[in-house]
């Protein structure tokens, strides 16, 4: 009975483990190539791409399909009244992979240029690529909103304590 125990108490310990990787090149290809149209959707207002893209929980939070979708709208109708211009998007290759008993998330940084009246703001943020483990299909969210630990965890309930939360920054270019 304590060896049965003892194999009990190891299967929840594996099932409950989360750990970064290194990310081999066909799951980092096929987040490039997912991250480039959510990049080339954001730089042409396509919404119907950004919120196909969304992670479900975000879509969920946010209402459901069509109000993300006028939500998004009213976003970007507000960064256009306000004089602001995406003038350029960039995703950077991610090197990592955290897989969690329950998903994979993988970290991928970007760097945003944005046009407003007054001045040019370099954005360092990263977006959250996610996927349930087993499915080949990558969710993404925008992480310029989750600021601390907290927010991440209510996403990922999982995220490991021992892997910081990345810091996004704005520059002044101009």
């Amino acid at each position: 009975m304590n060896k049965f125990r003892g194999f009990l108490v190891f299967v929840i310990l594996i099932c409950n483990s989360t750990w970064a990787d290194s990310i081999n090149n066909f799951d980092a290809d096929n987040i490039m190539v997912e991250a480039h149209k959510l990049a080339d959707a954001t730089l042409n207002t396509d919404l119907k791409v950004l919120v196909d893209s969304m992670h479900p929980k975000v879509v969920r939070l946010m209402g459901g399909k069509v109000k993300a979708l006028e939500t998004t709208q009213r976003l970007m109708d507000n960064m256009k009244e306000n004089g602001m211009i995406i003038l350029d998007y960039k995703v950077i290759r991610p090197q990592e992979i955290i897989k969690t008993s329950m998903n994979e998330i993988v970290l991928v940084p970007t760097e945003m240029l944005l046009s407003t009246p007054k001045s040019k703001i370099r954005s360092n943020g990263f977006l959250i690529a996610s996927r349930e483990q087993k499915s080949k299909k990558w969710l993404f969210i925008d992480a310029s909103g989750i600021k601390d630990r907290k927010g991440l965890e209510m996403l990922f309930p999982k995220y490991p304590k021992h892997i910081p939360v990345p810091h996004t920054y704005n520059e002044l270019v101009e």
